[in-house]
């Protein structure tokens, strides 16, 4: 095997051009940090509000017609999202109302 010997500038140099190279091949959509931490902020708030709403129709509490028929509404509504977001290939824009 041959050895090639650079300078420590030239390394450098070469190291920031991959760098930089890395930078344009990634995909579109991959993650910056803290990119979600709203998004995963506000699921993390639903799932806490959920949780309370099963205890109290656990521990008895009356949820009238209207209010599980909002409920049902919404699960409809979060089945699509989630059908979009995990199933649908992500380079398609889906509406999803």
């Amino acid at each position: 095997m041959s050895s090639i010997i650079v300078k420590e500038s030239q390394l450098v140099k070469l190291i920031e051009t991959a760098m930089d190279l890395d930078i344009y091949v990634q995909a579109v959509d991959s993650p910056i940090p803290g990119q979600n931490d709203d998004f995963i902020d506000s699921l993390e708030d639903i799932q806490q509000k959920i949780q309370e709403i099963v205890m109290m129709a656990n521990n008895g509490e009356k949820i009238n017609h209207q209010q599980r028929g909002e409920i049902f509404r919404l699960l409809d509504l979060f089945n699509k999202v989630y059908e979009n977001i995990k199933f649908v290939d992500k380079s398609e824009i889906v509406p999803i109302l």
